[in-house]
């Protein structure tokens, strides 16, 4: 996919990491890039500032997919999706933003940003020595929806323009806002867990079900968070879990015997159990 810069945006401190033209690290210029400055009036006219300005990249998408000023839409869960669509065939991931609220607790107005958006915050934990990636960088993009009287929502604010390169087409499945573990890979996920299979495995199985990783929309680290979740969400009722199934076979085999023992806070101690076979 081709980016065109779409305008440079003035501003009054530059931070880091910048992309600026300079003898050092000069920035390519291609047929489809090229460095624009607001300040200049003219091609024949120095720059006036340049290191108070940021390019940024208009990426070409579809004119049904990208958003428009005076859209709407039926409620937030549909703002979402199409903004959503609309990041994944371009290239780019977005969070959630901030939001008002009206009479009710109704939503009156919800911000989409990109994921680069801002900037990370100064650290202050000095003790700290764990290392993070910086993923931000300043980005503008951005999408308002605001509720009109008849309850629907209005694409009301947007800006395009971003201050960095988007993912290539090929890696768009692996933006964080397109993945995540849905039903289907919740299901089959659990179904590989009881043949005791770990999410190493359990993903290159879902792979293959899947036809490639391009179709599957989760990641070994999503199968993996979701398992942690899982085991959270368990807790320590796994021992009754395990007591009622035992109750149940019971009732069906009635050869099927099993005793347990617990302590005093309700934790499973010991337990034996045995059916006719054996």
């Amino acid at each position: 996919m081709s980016h065109l810069p779409l305008t440079d945006t003035p501003m009054a401190a530059f931070p880091e990491p910048c992309w600026l033209p300079n003898k050092t690290s000069p920035l390519p210029e291609t047929p489809r890039s090229k460095i624009v400055d607001d300040n200049v009036e003219s091609k024949h006219q120095e720059c006036k500032s340049p290191m108070h300005v940021i390019k940024e990249w208009l990426p070409f998408c579809e004119e049904e997919l990208t958003p428009k000023q005076g859209l709407e839409f039926a409620n937030l869960k549909e703002c979402e999706k199409f903004y959503k669509s609309y990041a994944h065939h371009v290239g780019f991931s977005v969070h959630k933003s901030s939001f008002k609220k009206g009479k009710g607790g109704l939503q009156k107005h919800r911000y989409f940003v990109c994921c680069k958006q801002g900037f990370k915050r100064t650290q202050t934990n000095v003790h700290s020595n764990r290392k993070v990636k910086l993923t931000r960088e300043g980005c503008n993009v951005m999408v308002g929806f605001r509720r009109t009287k008849d309850g629907k929502y209005e694409l009301f604010k947007f800006h395009e323009g971003h201050t960095h390169v988007l993912s290539t087409p090929r890696k768009h499945h692996m933006l964080n806002s397109n993945n995540g573990v849905n039903s289907v890979h919740r299901t089959l996920f659990k179904s590989l867990t009881r043949a005791n299979i770990g999410p190493s495995k359990a993903n290159r199985i879902i792979k293959e079900q899947m036809g490639g990783s391009q179709n599957v929309g989760c990641s070994k680290q999503d199968l993996e968070n979701f398992q942690r979740d899982l085991k959270a969400f368990i807790k320590d009722s796994d021992a009754q879990m395990f007591i009622k199934n035992c109750k149940r076979k019971k009732e069906v085999h009635s050869s099927f015997y099993f005793v347990y023992a617990l302590e005093s806070d309700g934790i499973l101690k010991h337990v034996f159990w045995t059916d006719g076979l054996a």
